[in-house]
């Protein structure tokens, strides 16, 4: 069962991308969210990720968004 906050992963390129998965597979925040300054890469992933939630068998929610964030209503930023 997913805990609850969330956590945003900077950086949508291997390590990042391995990272927000992890973080999802382990069921640590409900939500992860993966940023990139690459329009479209850190939706694309986190779409791919979120389709192997069933499979996988995590309930973290995973977001990918374009542009960075400020770091509010987060209870972690890795990077």
């Amino acid at each position: 069962m997913a805990q609850a906050g969330k956590v945003t992963v900077v950086g949508a390129g291997f390590y990042g991308s391995t990272t927000a998965m992890r973080l999802a597979e382990y069921d640590i925040f409900a939500e992860v969210v993966l940023t990139d300054i690459v329009e479209g890469k850190a939706e694309g992933l986190a779409l791919d990720m979120n389709q192997s939630r069933p499979v996988e068998g995590f309930e973290t929610k995973i977001t990918g968004v374009t542009t960075g964030t400020d770091g509010s209503g987060y209870e972690a930023i890795a990077g």
